[in-house]
């Protein structure tokens, strides 16, 4: 993930690319940045946007299945109007929802 990093421009993040839509969670530790962590399912559809907050231990998780998540700098998925229903294009995120 994005641990140890003090900065991350607004345009960058990382997706995280699951093997299959499963029940999935994240924690800050050692992650000193705030961070958007965007679930997603296997049909490119944000399932939800949960903060991450700096260094906690914490687990983050919707309680839904994913297939990817999406870390970003804090407030960009605000930004972009990335929210539950929205539906997010990336060339792998397409393969997988277009299949």
């Amino acid at each position: 993930g994005l641990m140890f990093r003090k900065d991350l421009p607004k345009d960058r993040g990382m997706l995280f690319v699951f093997a299959e839509t499963r029940q999935v969670s994240f924690w800050m530790q050692n992650t000193p940045l705030p961070l958007d962590l965007v679930f997603i399912g296997d049909d490119g559809v944000v399932i939800d946007t949960l903060q991450g907050e700096p260094f906690s231990t914490a687990s983050i998780g919707p309680g839904a299945p994913s297939r990817f998540v999406l870390e970003l700098h804090s407030g960009t998925a605000d930004d972009f109007g990335m929210v539950s229903g929205t539906r997010l294009h990336h060339p792998i995120i397409d393969a997988v929802a277009d299949q």
